[in-house]
């Protein structure tokens, strides 16, 4: 994590409510992140939302806050869809929204997006080809995307990697607990099934990793898989906005 944190969250004021939004690409496990953030009892567990919307409508945060009486932050989440390449994200409000910049490695993030639109079978076809596509005209811009917004805002933003969870799960969300200004005083890596609505392959995750309940450690690449990822990662247009993530190999 990128972002100096400091004890008292930069959002305390008058208001009964805080707005968090977590940014990312899909398929970049934002559904497990904010299935840990929000297994403390101040942060609220909502489904995915369009935080683009809700922001900039006072009906609609009036909505979630008397749904949530209980929480201090409603932490809203939706990665960028395919065409908001050029847009996202666009966080509005005339208050302070605190950002969670979640970035994940490229070659995993587009196996995954391509498995997400059509399965396995992607693997073979479209194959490397769909996946450079998808790295090139996607991950990459999306990321890019992602890393300039954390720049503008630092006060408000902490960049974090999926990989970073999945090594030290405690470490990391503590690190995001006292951001958000949470009462949580232990990192975590274990969460609970939502209450209020359901996982959602697509959407949100919905897989049986996912519903493990806990921090998983990554799974081992195929001999083919770490082939196209030297392949993907080799592109000078994605090494470079893997070296301003943090990626050096």
């Amino acid at each position: 994590m990128d972002a100096q944190i400091q004890a008292d969250s930069p959002l305390k004021d008058q208001r009964n409510h805080q707005y968090a939004v977590l940014l990312s690409t899909m398929r970049s496990g934002s559904t497990l992140l904010k299935a840990l953030i929000a297994s403390t009892s101040d942060i609220a567990h909502m489904p995915e939302v369009n935080f683009q919307t809700v922001l900039q409508s006072s009906k609609k945060r009036s909505e979630l806050e008397a749904a949530h009486p209980n929480e201090k932050t409603l932490l809203l989440k939706r990665p960028a869809w395919f065409h908001e390449t050029k847009r996202y994200p666009i966080v509005p409000g005339d208050f302070p929204v605190q950002r969670i910049i979640l970035i994940r490695d490229v070659y995993e993030t587009v196996r995954s997006v391509g498995r997400m639109m059509m399965g396995k079978t992607f693997d073979r076809f479209p194959g490397l080809w769909g996946q450079k596509l998808i790295a090139k005209r996607y991950w990459t811009p999306i990321t890019k995307n992602l890393l300039q917004h954390g720049q503008s805002v630092p006060d408000q933003s902490l960049t974090v990697r999926y990989e970073d969870i999945l090594r030290e799960p405690e470490k990391e969300t503590l690190t995001i607990f006292r951001f958000l200004g949470s009462e949580q005083t232990e990192g975590v890596r274990s969460y609970s099934m939502p209450e209020n609505f359901r996982w959602k392959w697509g959407s949100d995750d919905g897989s049986p990793r996912i519903k493990s309940k806990e921090v998983l450690p990554p799974r081992d690449l195929s001999p083919t898989d770490q082939a196209r990822k030297e392949i993907i990662c080799g592109l000078p247009s994605i090494q470079k906005v893997r070296i301003a993530a943090g990626y050096q190999n």
